[in-house]
């Protein structure tokens, strides 16, 4: 599953916190957007949930 909407979502946030004189919610959320970039870079991929196929044809644990 994408998280990108959570960096959306976090944009905007923070847009909407830089019109409306909230600068250190601004400023926080901006911090989140670059934490949320870095951590959903650096997570290692889902996995495969697809059963890989058995080589001779058979499942040995059935």
């Amino acid at each position: 599953m994408s998280h990108l909407w959570l960096i959306s979502v976090l944009s905007d946030l923070q847009r909407y916190a830089a019109r409306n004189d909230l600068p250190a919610l601004s400023k926080h959320l901006e911090t989140a957007i670059q934490l949320a970039h870095l951590e959903i870079a650096n997570k290692p991929p889902a996995p495969n949930k697809r059963t890989p196929p058995v080589p001779n044809g058979r499942d040995d644990d059935a």
